[in-house]
């Protein structure tokens, strides 16, 4: 290859590389100051050790601050769910009961009653009671303000009876347990709300909302618990966002809510909102501590989750339930702050703003010029550098129309281009020593992660950084050079005669052709190595318990813990193909 060429190709790869580095040490700068912790839990889990222990929930709240916990989530609460055994509904919790009116008309029926009782019934409605009198005052308050006054009171045979009309009655929030709330608070600890939506979302409705929940005692974080958030586009929302901090839950996909958030402030990437990690994960009955705490380190460490949620671990022993409880929160306490990190009420602010459009555009001479350098290597250098500028061209344009998808589609291109381009100019067909296989793949490494560190700094932002936006590239990024690499590898050591007759003879004979055990076992073997890395790309909830030993190890011996897959898998077989060399048989 052309000396001259190399040179201009390693300086366009070099003034790529500038404003990215940049990016990765301001993020790192960032996230080294980033060392806010809140660790919370639910309030129907303290309800329910308050219930067993028969003691004041603030007992209970008290033994879990001095554990470790800064705040209560607490979800708002429903008439019924359509999620069975859901613990925030009223009737689940066995404090309300819903009735149809025909159900409600025989009930009386059976009772002495009287006609005029039964006369105000609505047999095609629906009639709820609720055991306690401040808690239905409460909800019936609750639902005339979302509901304009639609829900009304009435005595049936000496009972209060809600009966709600049509207004809807599953999954609607219907307020918090104010009670609860401030004998909790009283102990320190954080009010944490999480609010649903309604249907109707007035300026008054919203104004009385965003008013209760401004009134709970040692308000913290603030949560939505549906896809829809109410008034997301009014004024008196993003007001209320930009007075408080708005959470993000990592598994919701809320619509709009990094918009709103960016919207608190008056730089829109210095982010207020929070990551919080729902404990979603299934742990045996004798679960450790020790395991448990190194799961929630791992996001904190990794993916910058700042919000624990810890749940209680059902044992079927309630004093057992309690202790691994306690034990769990007082061992991730003392792993937190073994690292470094503050258990607080609220977490720091997060800011990282993205590669401006002058900064992104010199990114792209990269991958562009070892697409160049591809094409003359093959012999075809004039129509894949054709090829090459157009496409440079197109992507401009997307930079100037819209840099947030500009920037994920560049990271993708430099994450598929580098691996692609190191495998194809290292390899060989010819064996090496064992030492220059392991000096070439080192090499090979090190020009891989040039890439890498362009995309991490392509994909630098408050919203990367939270999780809040996710890279959708990763999969593809993953297993597109996989077979990339392997067809730039044929078509430079296979000399091929294009010929369509020929070729498809050619396929014809090797699809009809016998096949030996042997190749059956390699492909075997190759498929379920693919499908295991393919299930493995990505965040994975649940790993096999020796990977989760060698991933801890791994990431305490050294700054930064290698990816299982490219150390166990890839690096070996690597060694191989460059020990042996390419083979066209």
């Amino acid at each position: 290859m052309n000396k001259k060429l190399l040179i201009i190709a390693v300086l366009m790869v070099a003034i790529s590389m500038i404003f990215p580095v940049f990016q990765v040490y301001k993020r790192i700068d960032v996230e080294r100051k980033y060392k806010n912790v809140q660790v919370i839990v639910s309030y129907d889990d303290l309800k329910s050790y308050s219930l067993a222990k028969k003691v004041p929930i603030g007992q209970i709240a008290g033994d879990f601050k001095n554990a470790g916990v800064t705040g209560v989530l607490y979800k708002e609460r429903c008439i019924a769910s359509s999620e069975r055994g859901e613990r925030t509904s009223l009737t689940n919790s066995d404090d309300a009961v819903m009735y149809s009116g025909i159900n409600l008309i025989s009930l009386l029926n059976m009772t002495e009653k009287s006609s005029a009782d039964i006369s105000k019934i609505d047999q095609y409605g629906t009639y709820i009671w609720i055991k306690d009198s401040d808690t239905r005052l409460s909800v019936v308050k609750n639902m005339n303000a979302k509901y304009n006054n639609a829900v009304e009171l009435v005595t049936i045979n000496g009972q209060e009876f809600i009966n709600p009309h049509d207004v809807p009655v599953y999954d609607a929030g219907v307020g918090f347990p104010m009670k609860d709330m401030q004998e909790i608070a009283k102990e320190g600890l954080n009010s944490c709300p999480q609010i649903k939506t309604w249907s109707g979302v007035t300026e008054e409705s919203l104004s009385y909302v965003i008013s209760l929940v401004e009134s709970f005692p040692n308000l913290g974080t603030i949560y939505f618990d549906d896809v829809t958030i109410p008034g997301i586009d009014t004024d008196a929302m993003k007001k209320f966002a930009a007075s408080h901090e708005i959470g993000f839950v990592k598994t919701y996909g809320q619509r709009g809510l990094v918009d709103l958030i960016k919207s608190t402030s008056n730089n829109e990437w210095t982010f207020k909102g929070v990551t919080m990690l729902p404990n979603n994960i299934s742990y045996e009955r004798d679960v450790m501590a020790e395991k448990t705490s190194s799961h929630f380190m791992e996001y904190i460490n990794e993916y910058n989750v700042r919000v624990l949620y810890v749940k209680r671990v059902i044992t079927g022993n309630p004093n057992k339930t309690y202790d691994t409880h306690i034990e769990i929160l007082k061992t991730l306490k003392s792993r937190l702050e073994k690292d470094g990190y503050k258990l607080e009420g609220t977490t720091s602010s997060y800011n990282l703003p993205p590669l401006r459009r002058s900064q992104t555009w010199p990114v792209a001479l990269a991958p562009f010029i070892l697409v160049v350098l591809i094409g003359i290597v093959l012999k075809r250098g004039k129509a894949i550098g054709t090829l090459a500028a157009l496409g440079l061209v197109v992507w401009t344009g997307l930079l100037y129309m819209d840099p947030a998808l500009a920037r994920q589609v560049l990271a993708l291109a430099n994450a598929i281009i580098f691996p692609s381009f190191t495998v194809f100019i290292f390899a060989a067909d010819k064996p090496r020593t064992l030492v220059k296989a392991i000096a070439t793949l080192l090499l090979m490494i090190a020009l891989t992660i040039v890439g890498g560190i362009i995309s991490y700094g392509l994909l630098s932002s408050s919203s990367y950084g939270l999780g809040m936006v996710l890279w959708k590239g990763v999969k593809l990024a993953y297993t597109a050079p996989l077979i990339i690499a392997p067809i730039l590898l044929v078509i430079r050591f296979v000399k091929i005669n294009i010929n369509l007759k020929s070729d498809i003879q050619r396929v014809k004979k090797l699809l009809l052709g016998p096949i030996t055990y042997a190749a059956v076992v390699i492909i075997a073997a190759a498929a379920i190595l693919y499908w295991y890395f393919i299930m493995r790309t990505g965040d994975v909830k649940t790993i096999p318990e020796i990977e989760a030993w060698a991933r801890e190890t791994l990431g305490n011996l050294l700054s930064a813990r290698p990816r299982t897959k490219e150390f166990l898998i890839g690096y070996p077989l690597m060694i191989v193909f460059l020990y042996y060399g390419y083979k066209s048989k």
